[in-house]
């Protein structure tokens, strides 16, 4: 890897890497019933790589640019293939994620943030529900679909130590899910008091 920086404004992180792995975790639906019923967003573990070792190669690179005094910004990207021995595929884990942020400094007391994040698509092992107590027999392959996830914020410090925050969450309002079931929360605006010792 690479790590290294063009002036106190412009720094940087590059690595590729490759892994053998024997046991490597994925997540899959549950076979467990419940109190009569089945529970869809409950997972097992399972395992690959014990018959032959899984492989994983990877690429990371990391950003960070001061624009000025009162703009910083970050990137990180994450490009990963994995080879299983035991599974169809490597369930439930991406093969592309990326996040940038900028934070600006609008004065010694006040702060915005802008988040963006993406994710490509995934597949998952999982079963097909029509009902509490129905599902498929089996498992089966599908298709998590990529998204991407917009946030923003605002801080202001009253004291050193003190200091109020509102946020806003998945401003795109877009639904999607990380994990099969579990989709996250459409638009919504948080906020709160910030207190250090």
């Amino acid at each position: 890897g690479l790590k290294g920086n063009a002036g106190a404004n412009f720094g940087y992180k590059v690595k590729a890497f490759y892994k053998q792995i024997e046991g490597l975790p994925l997540y899959v639906n549950s076979r467990e019933e419940l109190g009569g019923g089945f529970v869809p967003y409950k997972f097992d573990v399972i395992y690959d790589g014990y018959s032959s070792k899984a492989t994983h190669f990877g690429i990371e690179g990391e950003m960070n640019v001061r624009v000025s005094q009162l703009v910083n910004l970050s990137g990180k990207l994450n490009i990963d293939d994995y080879k299983v021995k035991d599974n169809e595929e490597a369930w439930s884990l991406p093969k592309f994620r990326f996040l940038a942020n900028a934070r600006f400094n609008i004065s010694d007391k006040f702060f915005v943030d802008a988040e963006l994040s993406t994710q490509g698509q995934t597949s998952a092992l999982a079963y097909t529900y029509t009902s509490a107590t129905v599902r498929s027999e089996n498992p089966s392959k599908v298709t998590i679909p990529s998204f991407a996830d917009f946030n923003a914020g605002a801080e202001y410090r009253i004291k050193k130590q003190l200091g109020v925050f509102v946020k806003a969450n998945n401003i795109f309002g877009t639904e999607y899910e990380r994990y099969q079931y579990y989709s996250l929360l459409g638009f919504n605006i948080i906020g709160g008091i910030n207190f250090s010792f």
